[in-house]
């Protein structure tokens, strides 16, 4: 059974599997079987074409891989370096102003809505 499977191990592999296999297929007077000929090229083309889906699939994933990684990289590297705090949304309105009197009139209503007490400061407990 071993020799058997090197034998075939030999003939998926190319190993030098046309003198040592297929040369002592031949009868004694230099004929080969039917049955062992289509047993061969049966088994020659499933093995290769299975070996062959194989070393695809696993080039393909690793390519995939690949990609996939630099593509978190390429993100990572496009994405900007910004930390979102509380004020963020008191910075983006104060960025949206047409003229200085917009941006005046928009410090003053934030200012009021922060002076709870009314007393013309903020304070850090307001």
């Amino acid at each position: 059974v071993a020799s058997s499977l090197f034998t075939m191990f030999q003939c998926v592999t190319g190993d030098s599997w046309a003198s040592s296999v297929t040369r002592s297929l031949l009868d004694e007077d230099s004929r080969i079987s039917v049955p062992t000929a289509l047993f061969f090229t049966s088994y020659m083309l499933i093995a290769s074409i299975l070996l062959i889906n194989i070393i695809v699939a696993v080039l393909l994933d690793e390519f995939l891989a690949t990609m996939s990684k630099a593509r978190q990289e390429e993100k990572a590297k496009s994405a900007p370096l910004r930390d979102f705090n509380s004020l963020d949304p008191l910075l983006q309105v104060l960025s949206h102003f047409k003229s200085p009197e917009d941006l005046d009139a928009s410090l003053q209503a934030i200012f009021k809505r922060l002076d709870v007490d009314g007393s013309g400061t903020v304070s850090f407990q307001e």
